[in-house]
């Protein structure tokens, strides 16, 4: 009787023999030998002589005809074949035109098969080599990539072996079978106007947007209106879609958008249209604020490196404290050269333009030169903006957060109605980001782009099932908690409606409009918010360098009826912190009975107001990244810090009286306290870190 062997042959590390005649491999192929391009052409020849065999038809799916559908997950079959094979091994991968692994497997037979070549193969595993009569079949399955990849090509290298302990003797098998990706029918939408003789001579702009995320499809724009009868066509229409229309013309002549009356502008709706639909429209007076962006077109060259891989672009709106306006994603390079349009800038900000090319292939964003990354230097948009990069390894910092997509079905009893989300992070207790949007189909999806790598968040939403425009807690209205699990890169989650409802004490935004603030470009400026009755500071703002004269600065974390007071200022003086006015520029503004979401107006004045400021403490500590909740508090209390600033090593709580309570010299960025012995009142924590620095808070306990 033969036995199975383990050789040790000098000179090949890394030999490969799938099967028996190497028991190495025994347990699965190491990796990269399934035959594709993207692993070279590799097979086991290498260690077994001869040349791997072409067989047709030994990969089977059952992904339809038409295609595959992105983020569907199907079963992939892979059947090997020959007579009098004592054992058989595989290798199976999945790669785009470009070369690039993409798609996502799924053990689904753990005893014969397992995930190799980190993660982007399928092999087998010991137990999984025994044949059935002259043949050996396997079953994984497969999670379809993001839409616009393309054509994928499953590769697999199939092992023959004839168990004589040898690498003589065994058949190499290869096969390949490939896919297409399922792209709706795309067609047209025409919209035709009647009675435009108020407009002729002026611009005209349409866009189209899909109401089930709300991108924009296609935009057009007419120089000059010429008669009082035209139409303008949409591309990009999938059928069974519903749109909005939204136009207007430059009634003032300044060329660019203003809401009506100076402009005159509508929406109309377009319902699950099918192929040369038409919309008609006839001048009328029932305008709507369509909210117009301007259009910024990146135009990149030289991007060949990059061919085949992710890429992703966005404008960062610096007037609004760097906040994402919006983003574009291609799934696959497909040219060198070729057009972003990024349909998202507000006339009069100032944005960067940020991007990548995933060059790692791990399918999310990671800091240069894992990935190549670039911003383009600000720019303020009065129009339509157009930009021109060719690539270069003069790589930039960019902050790129993964976007979070909550997808909704079953919202029939919202339709019409508005819908909130917000993200808190769970270790620190604070918001990432919200979002917010009308019910307009029953299946919608909404984006908040927040999402930092290894970290979790609590998923809050609510649909304002009274239209009062707040929250009421259930079954007022319908509300939801979720959990994100440990981020990587972006994530999306499937919620259908249900009545099992939260309450998930819903906080509102206090929002600082400033404009006038030219005197202070290019000086450091801050922001604070706190509660006038409990002095429990909501949130802080820090920008280094002011670099535009109107601001948009938001916080979350206040509750209606609540008063607070808005402190702000410019170091005029330049030495880096606060000092009381003249020497800088300080002011305060107060929000008296807080009813929703709020934007408080601010003129740049020489009122001003010394508000003492908090000193003596990290630039970190006086922002929000010291978390003490709940405030007001009852029998247990959080105290979290950022990662990044010295460790806490001491809490001292004080009543009102100075008298000490408790003393805790508990290490760490996270400390939990019991307070359920303390009497009703207000209280004094003081937090001192390993640095010698310290805060304190005021805080009340019910």
């Amino acid at each position: 009787m033969k036995r199975n062997r383990l050789l040790l042959i000098a000179g090949f590390p890394l030999l490969m023999v799938l099967l028996v005649s190497n028991v190495l491999y025994h347990t699965g192929s190491p990796g990269a030998k399934s035959g594709s391009p993207g692993d070279g052409l590799a097979t086991c020849t290498g260690c077994h002589g001869g040349t791997a065999q072409t067989v047709a038809g030994w990969i089977t799916t059952n992904i339809p005809a038409s295609g595959y559908v992105a983020g569907q997950t199907y079963t992939i079959t892979a059947t090997a074949t020959h007579t009098g094979a004592a054992l058989f091994g595989f290798e199976l991968t999945a790669e785009n035109s470009a070369n690039a692994k993409r798609g996502t497997f799924i053990i689904t037979n753990a005893t014969e098969t397992q995930l190799t070549n980190a993660n982007k193969a399928v092999t087998h595993t010991t137990n999984g080599t025994n044949p059935s009569g002259n043949s050996r079949t396997w079953t994984m399955n497969w999670t379809a990539p993001a839409a616009g990849t393309g054509t994928i090509t499953f590769y697999a290298a199939f092992n023959a072996a004839n168990g004589n302990g040898a690498s003589t003797g065994d058949v190499i098998y290869k096969s390949s079978t490939a896919v297409q990706e399922f792209v709706a029918p795309q067609t047209t939408l025409t919209l035709n106007l009647t009675g435009m003789t108020p407009h002729i001579g002026q611009l005209f702009e349409a866009r189209l947007i899909d109401k089930i995320d709300l991108s924009e499809v296609d935009r057009k724009k007419v120089a000059s209106i010429s008669s009082a009868s035209f139409s303008v066509v949409f591309d990009g229409i999938i059928n069974g879609r519903s749109y909005f229309v939204d136009f207007y013309a430059d009634k003032n002549g300044n060329g660019v958008y203003n809401a009506p009356t100076v402009d005159h502008a509508w929406r109309l709706s377009a319902n699950a249209i099918n192929g040369g639909a038409s919309l008609n429209f006839a001048y009328n007076t029932s305008f709507t604020d369509i909210d117009w962006r301007h259009l910024v077109t990146l135009n990149l060259t030289g991007m060949t490196p990059h061919l085949g891989q992710k890429f992703e672009a966005r404008l960062v709106n610096i007037n609004r404290n760097m906040k994402e306006a919006g983003r574009v994603t291609i799934n696959s390079v497909g040219s060198g050269s070729f057009q972003v349009k990024l349909p998202f800038a507000e006339p009069g900000h100032s944005y960067y333009v940020e991007f990548y090319a995933d060059m790692n292939e791990n399918g999310r964003f990671d800091p240069a030169p894992d990935d190549h990354t670039w911003r383009l230097e600000s720019m303020t948009t009065s129009g339509d903006v157009s930009l021109n990069f060719a690539h270069s390894t003069n790589f930039s910092e960019i902050p790129w957060k993964g976007l979070f997509k909550l997808q909704f079905s079953g919202m029939t009893p919202h339709l019409g109605q508005s819908v909130s989300v917000r993200l808190i992070e769970t270790v620190s207790g604070k918001e990432a980001g919200r979002g917010v949007r009308n019910a307009d189909l029953a299946a919608f999806s909404l984006g908040v782009p927040c999402l930092e790598n290894g970290k979790t968040y609590q998923v809050d939403f609510y649909a304002d099932l009274n239209e009062n425009g707040i929250y009421d807690a259930p079954p007022v209205d319908h509300a939801w908690r979720l959990t994100s699990g440990s981020i990587s890169g972006d994530k999306s989650l499937l919620f259908s409606h249900n009545t099992s409802f939260t309450d998930i004490g819903w906080s509102y935004l206090i929002t600082l409009h400033g404009s006038g603030l030219t005197p202070h470009l290019g000086q450091l400026f801050e922001m604070r918010i706190f509660n006038a009755q409990t002095f429990y500071e909501s949130g802080r703002i820090t920008i280094p360098e002011l670099l535009v004269p109107e601001v948009f600065l938001e916080l979350p974390g206040h509750d209606l009826g609540g008063t607070y007071n808005i402190d702000f200022y410019a170091d005029m003086n330049e030495n880096g912190g606060y000092d009381p006015p003249p020497a800088d520029h300080a002011w305060r503004e107060i929000v008296a009975g807080l009813v929703n979401d709020t934007i408080v107006d601010f003129e740049h004045n020489t009122d001003f107001t010394d508000i003492d400021w908090i000193v003596g403490v990290t630039a970190a500590s006086r922002r929000n990244d010291v978390r003490v909740f709940p405030n007001p508090f009852t029998d247990r209390l959080w105290i979290n810090s950022d990662p990044g600033l010295p460790a806490i090593n001491n809490i001292r709580l004080y009543n009102v009286s100075g008298g000490l309570i408790i003393d805790d010299h508990t290490q760490g960025n996270s400390v939990y306290l019991n307070t359920g012995s303390l009497k009703p009142g207000v209280y004094l924590v003081s937090i001192s870190f390993a640095d010698g620095r310290s805060l304190t808070r005021k805080l009340v306990r019910f």
